[in-house]
């Protein structure tokens, strides 16, 4: 019987992915400083924390995301408002 394939292929194949895994490991070195400074809060942000601390309010939240206690409260506010609109209609 004769074999099928051979080791050449197997061989070539390694060294493309070598090649490949070391440009994927040279880009990701190239952005590394610039996601890690994006990662890192700006001073300007940790200015703006201290002063709404010291001034006894609560501190700003670090992400964009909104705060679940105002979005329960602006939730229970409109569910009070559907439920008050369906009952003047069935009046």
């Amino acid at each position: 019987m004769r074999r099928q394939g051979s080791g050449f292929g197997f061989v070539v194949l390694l060294v493309v992915l070598v090649v490949v895994l070391f440009l994927a490991s040279r880009a990701f070195k190239s952005t590394l400083p610039a996601a890690t400074a994006l990662a890192k809060p700006s001073p300007a942000d940790q200015e703006a924390q201290e002063s709404a601390a010291s001034q006894g309010g609560e501190a700003i939240r670090p992400s964009r995301m909104p705060d679940l206690k105002d979005v329960k409260r602006t939730t229970d506010a409109h569910a009070k408002q559907v439920r008050e609109a369906v009952e003047t209609t069935r009046e």
